[in-house]
């Protein structure tokens, strides 16, 4: 059976090293975007199936994480793409709101923990959703 894949959307070149390495870990292959033209670029190439994207809010050049999280909803295979959003934005209760009917899971960077993080990769592979 082919592996599952996941996007890894953030500027912060720690963060989406700490990421990589926890997909890794649960044999899960990761691509990263560091700035909204790359997610782009990667979200639109042929073929290319998505099974979790880890998308940060506020990104350099071109679309932000708003903008991810259309493009996502807007493919064919949205439904099946675990999306997470993990963001140090200060955002409104109205935006949170926003966020969870678009994500799955929105988690605050300032509330990040590696154990979480892990807990919530665990529930997606029992769910099907990964690997």
């Amino acid at each position: 059976m082919k592996g599952k894949t996941a996007i890894i959307i953030d500027d912060d070149l720690l963060v989406c090293q700490v990421l990589a390495r926890m997909l890794a870990d649960s044999h899960i292959e990761t691509v990263t975007a560091r700035n909204g033209v790359q997610a782009t670029a990667e979200l639109n190439k042929e073929n290319r199936t998505f099974h979790m994207a880890i998308i940060d809010l506020v990104l350099p050049h071109g679309p932000s994480g708003w903008d991810i999280l259309d493009l996502i909803s807007k493919r064919p295979d949205a439904d099946k793409i675990t999306t997470i959003v993990l963001t140090g934005a200060n955002v409104s209760e109205e935006e949170l709101q926003r966020l969870k009917k678009k994500a799955k899971m929105v988690i605050r960077k300032q509330d990040f923990s590696i154990e979480k993080f892990q807990d919530i990769i665990n529930k997606s592979l029992k769910n099907g959703v990964s690997t």
